[in-house]
């Protein structure tokens, strides 16, 4: 935008900070840095193509770019992150407080290139191209990912997280958990969650299967 490599914007209640993940310089993480320190915005959601989580056989995850961008993503309160690169649908259950997604399978598609037996994986879709809806309303992200044919593979609402000092964070808890007057579900507190069972969707539970077809 403007011939910048990085920037922000804001729409009501979100702010967007873009970053880019093929060079991440001292002075871009500088940037992020108190771009997210002083923002005042109720949502704050980046994005960039290279992902932090990928269960994406292809690529996998940026690990590098993971240590360079979690730690500040973390301390200001990030509430979401959409990236790309490996060309598959993926939503992982939340990591340090933050959502994240991996959108790469808008534009081309590698079949069956989920990696079985993910722990990070909320849910995950890899046999067609998908986009994504996205709405906020207040404290709610609504969220729908819908297949090239269609089909409604994906789509949750999600509440919004606490202050980054007041987060929970899931690392091993399976099944639903009191957390205040919020259930969490999956890895999501608050979160209402419905997933169609169309050929290539993805679980935990279900990704064993996936090892007996190969691409």
């Amino acid at each position: 935008m403007d011939g910048q490599h990085y920037y922000s914007f804001k729409k009501g209640d979100v702010q967007f900070f873009v970053l880019d993940s093929n060079y991440m310089d001292s002075k871009q993480l500088d940037w992020i840095q108190n771009q997210l320190s002083g923002s005042t915005a109720k949502w704050k959601i980046a994005y960039f193509h290279h992902p932090l989580y990928s269960d994406g056989r292809f690529h996998g995850p940026d690990l590098d770019l993971r240590k360079q961008l979690m730690p500040i993503f973390e301390k200001y309160g990030l509430n979401v992150v959409l990236s790309g690169h490996d060309h598959v649908y993926e939503r992982f259950k939340p990591e340090d407080g933050i959502y994240f997604f991996l959108v790469g399978n808008s534009g081309e598609l590698r079949y069956h290139n989920l990696r079985p037996g993910s722990n990070i994986m909320a849910a995950g879709f890899d046999t067609d191209r998908t986009f994504m809806l996205v709405e906020i309303s207040g404290d709610k992200l609504y969220f729908q990912t819908v297949s090239r044919t269609g089909q409604t593979v994906d789509s949750c609402t999600l509440q919004r997280q606490p202050k980054a000092s007041n987060r929970f964070t899931r690392k091993s808890q399976t099944g639903p958990i009191s957390l205040g007057q919020s259930t969490v579900r999956n890895g999501i507190p608050g979160a209402t969650c419905g997933i169609a069972r169309v050929p290539g969707w993805y679980q935990p539970t279900s990704l064993a299967g996936a090892a007996s077809n190969p691409p």
